[in-house]
């Protein structure tokens, strides 16, 4: 995974945390947020990512994004550097950093699920071939570190899963991160109803704990923004009303567009789906039933969430599905329960179409991802905004993009090529 970072040669400089490295600098060193000062920074401008407040510009990211970047700023400021000044260099390390730790969070839940070790080499090809690194990538903290908290929050769920209680250590820490989720994405929200629902379903007495752990850390969050900010909510909590609003195109695009369909980029997942219903009557565990239902809530409301409230569903300069990547981790620990109830070894049919889908999944998010640089092209040629029908388009979808047949896209829209 680390190799695949060093080696990709799709960047996405000069993206979103460009602004976020500076704040973060600042923060460590003055204690504020505000980027007044920092006008030298290319594109900034009020109305571009910039937020005003009393006359002062902030950067639109919550505060999630900013404590995010802190492991590669100190890195840069460890070998003597700005870390805006060398913004794509401190997004890698933030990538590499936040992908080793996913993955060491991926294996001990894999650990707590089962001591099946075929379970965890289905886990790993998950990760690898899906969105996580297509659609992140070099560019992981530009989506904040939603991804890594969401794996954080799932060891909490397996453990509480295989132990059937968590210590008093642990239910603080489940209720500080289902708080501070909400302040790296709004629409990681949705982890709180399901977490709460799945405590009170197996440790009824850790409620309160939780839920007051949850609560004051929230409060905490929010007084902090507002010393930080000058206001409880961040401007990147009212972004929406900036954008569009197509809740019913969103919610059929995020799934099966070309351009950022989650089943599309993620057609294993498919399986997983498949294999949920198959599983169901085998599952004589009423627990079990729940915390699939729990599982699948979650993903239900993130995807609803993300329909209904991100600025544009499309998820603005990316590949793939990149607001529905956040759930990646999700899906691998539902699949990795479905494969728990309906072993490999049994059905050569299902070993094969896994196999299959699992190639696609490498072409796709590994290879067309991260080493072809006319997917990252595909965005830059038309405006996704003034003409939302690309991401619909079968005949030149990102994965797909070439020289040649990025000419050919110009010409069938009537672009001038550059």
């Amino acid at each position: 995974m680390v190799g695949t970072l060093l080696l990709a040669s799709v960047h996405y400089r000069n993206s979103d945390p460009m602004y976020v490295s500076a704040v973060t600098h600042r923060l460590l060193t003055e204690g504020r947020v505000d980027l007044e000062g920092f006008e030298q920074l290319e594109r900034i401008h009020p109305g571009h990512r910039i937020r005003m407040h009393e006359q002062v510009p902030y950067h639109y990211y919550p505060l999630g994004a900013v404590v995010g970047q802190i492991p590669g700023v100190l890195l840069a400021k460890l070998l003597g550097e700005m870390p805006h000044d060398i913004d794509a260099e401190v997004q890698l390390w933030n990538s590499i950093f936040a992908l080793v730790l996913s993955w060491f969070l991926l294996v001990m839940t894999c650990r707590r699920i089962s001591g099946d070790s075929a379970l965890l080499v289905v886990g790993f090809f998950l990760f690898l071939t899906g969105p996580i690194v297509g659609s992140l990538g070099t560019t992981f903290w530009s989506t904040t570190p939603a991804v890594l908290l969401y794996f954080a929050i799932l060891f909490f769920w397996v453990t509480l899963l295989a132990r059937r209680e968590l210590s008093r250590g642990q239910q603080l820490g489940f209720g500080f991160l289902l708080a501070a989720v909400v302040f790296v994405r709004p629409t990681c929200l949705a982890a709180t109803l399901p977490a709460l629902l799945l405590i009170f379903l197996l440790q009824r007495a850790a409620l309160l704990r939780v839920g007051c752990s949850w609560l004051l850390s929230f409060l905490a969050w929010l007084t902090f923004s507002r010393f930080l900010y000058g206001t409880f909510l961040p401007p990147y909590f009212s972004a929406h009303g900036e954008g569009t609003f197509q809740p019913l195109q969103a919610l059929g695009g995020l799934l099966f567009s070309p351009g950022r369909g989650f089943f599309v980029y993620a057609p294993v997942f498919v399986l997983t789906a498949l294999g949920v219903f198959g599983a169901w009557r085998r599952l004589e565990n009423r627990t079990e039933r729940h915390v699939w239902l729990l599982l699948a809530l979650w993903i239900g409301l993130h995807w609803v969430g993300t329909a209904l409230f991100a600025p544009d569903w499309w998820g603005g300069w990316c590949y793939g599905p990149r607001l529905l990547a956040e759930t990646v981790p999700i899906w691998i620990v539902l699949s990795l329960l479905v494969l728990k109830r309906i072993p490999l070894r049994r059905w050569p049919l299902l070993r094969v179409s896994l196999m299959a889908l699992w190639v696609w999944g490498a072409y796709v998010n590994l290879i067309q991802g991260q080493f072809n640089s006319y997917t990252n092209a595909w965005n830059e040629s038309i405006s996704i905004k003034h003409h939302p029908k690309v991401l619909w388009d079968w005949e030149y979808p990102p994965f797909f993009n070439s020289k040649a047949r990025h000419n050919d896209r110009l010409d069938k829209y009537g672009i001038t090529h550059f």
